[in-house]
């Protein structure tokens, strides 16, 4: 597999001092920490002579306009609990072929026969009287990349990709 580029800490870290050099200094017209203007829902606000802006937020519900519909933690338990109420938990029941029918909350586990490899399952539900296949319990990973594939970029390398863009 090819080399993948990655930015390490060093990378970074000379990024970050040349957009400090680049983009944050009075030489480039832009102003650090600066507030232009400030607006809440559409007023303008002005900053003050300490670029201060005070906005007082609602600390409850019912200060705001639309604060009537919120769920409060009570009713937010309630829903959860009724939700949940009717799952009994999930179990897991390895066969070597699927039962004629299955029982509510168990996952089946068939050995996959066309695995070359041991513990390769495939996941059936039985649901609405009938069985349903979730998946299988394999995992391939030869797709992924693997950490000595990695190539962190030199300094030399960002500031070419620096300069091609400024």
């Amino acid at each position: 597999m090819a080399a993948t580029k990655y930015a390490g800490e060093n990378v970074l870290t000379q990024l970050i001092t040349l957009i400090k050099a680049n983009f944050l200094t009075k030489a480039s017209g832009a102003e650090p920490n600066t507030i232009d203007t400030v607006a809440v829902n559409g007023a303008a606000l002005t900053p003050d002579n300490n670029k201060k802006v005070d906005i007082t937020v609602p600390t409850n519900n019912n200060q705001l306009i639309n604060g009537a519909g919120y769920q409060t933690a009570a009713n937010v338990s309630a829903a959860i609990s009724s939700a949940l109420a009717g799952i009994t938990g999930i179990s897991f029941e390895k066969a070597n072929t699927l039962p004629v029918t299955g029982d509510a909350g168990t996952i089946y586990l068939i050995p996959l026969s066309t695995s070359g490899t041991n513990n390769v399952y495939e996941e059936y539900i039985y649901l609405d009287s009938a069985w349903e296949l979730l998946g299988t319990t394999d995992v391939d990973l030869s797709d992924y990349i693997q950490t000595s594939d990695l190539v962190e970029f030199t300094n030399s390398e960002v500031l070419t990709i620096w300069n091609s863009i400024t």
